[in-house]
């Protein structure tokens, strides 16, 4: 005799499908609390205007139209400062080159094209570069 939720039914199939959406939708959460966790961790360093418990920066950006808000930002934190559009998605706004450079130097997963442009003393040849990029993505 088989067991009855091994049993072939359209009820249990539902059953056994709903709780493995259920589980993996567990799972995923965690996985983002987790990446937020490590994320919030490495810009606690960096000194920031507040955020939204919910939305982060997206609701100043957004009422005061364009991008305001970032550069009064930028004026207030002269070298760097993180940029948060909600509670999962985090970047950390840049400006001064030494700085960058400092920043890419660690390494720590984010090594890539633009810490090797980063690390170039030479700007023009940064920015020659980066041009040149930008113009065959498109």
């Amino acid at each position: 005799m088989v067991p009855s939720f091994l049993s072939l039914s359209f009820s249990s199939l539902g059953l056994w499908a709903s709780g493995l959406i259920l589980v993996l939708g567990f799972l995923k959460l965690i996985h983002l609390l987790l990446r937020r966790q490590t994320l919030a961790k490495a810009m606690d360093k960096f000194p920031g205007p507040p955020t939204h418990w919910l939305f982060g920066h997206a609701l100043e950006i957004q009422e005061t139209g364009s991008l305001d808000k970032v550069v009064s930002w930028a004026h207030q934190f002269p070298y760097a400062h993180p940029l948060w559009f909600g509670q999962f998605i985090g970047f950390l706004n840049i400006y001064e080159p030494d700085y960058a450079k400092a920043v890419y130097s660690r390494g720590g997963g984010c090594v890539s094209f633009v810490s090797h442009l980063a690390m170039s003393s030479d700007t023009s040849s940064w920015t020659q570069a980066l041009w040149v990029q930008l113009r065959y993505r498109n």
